[in-house]
């Protein structure tokens, strides 16, 4: 029986939602404690961390469901779309937390920035 090789879409997919929910996970735990107005970024850091962690573990598991065969452009094609899956998941988030649940977030943090 033959190898069928695994698509590198469903890895961007499951992952790059999962690393999404960890960006939105930080926003949410920093504008709910008020560490967001304050201007602190040691939560920041913590994607940082997981940005890469996640994505050397998806690919990982792609090379993995690919028989232990991985190539450069196929690491790179994984990696890449799951950083655009969770950039995308974070954008809907913004979105939606600028306009519907906080609209007043932005000019609370310009008036902060500015003192």
């Amino acid at each position: 029986m033959e190898h069928q090789k695994p698509k590198a879409g469903k890895f961007a997919l499951n992952y790059g939602l999962i690393l999404g929910l960890v960006m939105i996970s930080i926003a949410v735990i920093m504008y709910v404690t008020g560490l967001a107005l304050e201007g602190v970024q040691w939560p920041n850091y913590l994607y940082y961390i997981i940005f890469p962690v996640v994505i050397f573990y998806a690919i990982g598991q792609y090379k993995k469901a690919n028989a232990n065969v991985l190539s450069l452009g196929d690491a790179i094609k994984v990696g890449l779309a799951i950083a655009v899956v969770s950039a995308l998941v974070y954008v809907i988030y913004g979105f939606i937390f600028n306009y519907v649940i906080d609209p007043e977030f932005m000019a609370q943090a310009l008036e902060v920035a500015k003192r």
